[in-house]
């Protein structure tokens, strides 16, 4: 297989496992382009498992107060004490009025928290349960019902180990795609999910390289995907659906921003690596 087509495969998987649905030509072509350029893989998806899109969490109309005291709720939960988790607060709504938008401050702020050690006594079990609610969004796409609660619980406990042991979440993402990727399609226990992933992958591989299309939004492509399962037939009904969609819409905008480069990008260029490094949560969260 050409190198430019295993790179686009590795993005079409890795889309499918974290957000269940097809990135669409352009969002393909450009991180494609940056595994080509030596990224790498988990790094790649460690930075969209902090994005604000990963997190799946609309805080777009809420004022800078409300947005900071929700967010930091939803990461933290009661595994921080408030004393920590208001010092979070008030550095998101000073950045807030800086100019510095949600989206980036959301990946700073996850991206911190994800560099403390389980081990921490501060921050510690936020990022455990942090970890976990990765690791159960992972799972949910990438098995769906093709695992026995038993048999599901034993992988989660597998991945959560891997996590506690040093790995990154990314790192524990792409283990979970290759496990699933390389698997034998009559495997007792993993056969199911491996036909699924196969299936769900080829839809995907379909839409965004095959037709190369835009026109059909974020949401849509997750309800094409959601209807593919490890029946053959729902592959050839899923097609159909695209071609349909292709042919009688024109260009359309999701409401979510499915802008996966420009996401990656806003995060690398965020000015909180740059022009505030005497504020960033990684300073508040020391110690």
């Amino acid at each position: 297989m050409p190198h430019s087509i295993r790179y686009q495969i590795a993005i079409l998987q890795l889309i499918l496992v974290m957000f269940k649905a097809s990135p669409g030509a352009d969002n393909l072509k450009i991180l494609a382009s940056q595994l080509r350029r030596n990224q790498s893989l988990t790094n790649l998806a460690q930075r969209l498992a902090n994005s604000a899109l990963f997190l799946d969490n609309n805080y777009r109309d809420l004022n800078s107060e409300v947005f900071a005291y929700r967010f930091v709720d939803n990461l933290f939960g009661d595994h921080v004490a408030n004393a920590n988790k208001m010092l979070i607060c008030d550095f998101i709504v000073n950045q807030t009025a800086a100019g510095v938008p949600q989206d980036q401050l959301i990946s700073e702020v996850t991206n911190a928290l994800s560099a403390i050690p389980a081990s921490d006594r501060n921050w510690g079990q936020a990022v455990i349960q942090h970890n976990i609610n990765g690791i159960n969004k992972i799972l949910e796409y990438l098995l769906a019902d093709t695992f026995t609660p038993n048999n599901r619980s034993i992988v989660k406990d597998h991945m959560i180990m891997q996590v506690a042991s040093g790995k990154t979440l990314g790192e524990t993402i792409i283990w979970a795609i290759d496990t699933v990727a390389s698997v034998d399609l009559d495997n007792v226990v993993w056969g199911g999910a491996a036909r699924l992933f196969r299936n769900r992958v080829e839809v995907s591989k379909y839409y965004s390289m095959d037709m190369a299309g835009t026109s059909i939004d974020f949401l849509t492509t997750q309800e094409i995907l959601a209807a593919v399962s490890d029946d053959r037939e729902t592959v050839l009904s899923a097609k159909a659906i695209i071609d349909s969609r292709l042919k009688n819409s024109a260009t359309s905008f999701t409401p979510i921003d499915f802008q996966l480069y420009q996401t990656i990008r806003k995060i690398s260029d965020s000015p909180l690596s740059t022009t505030h490094k005497n504020s960033i949560p990684t300073e508040l969260m020391a110690g």
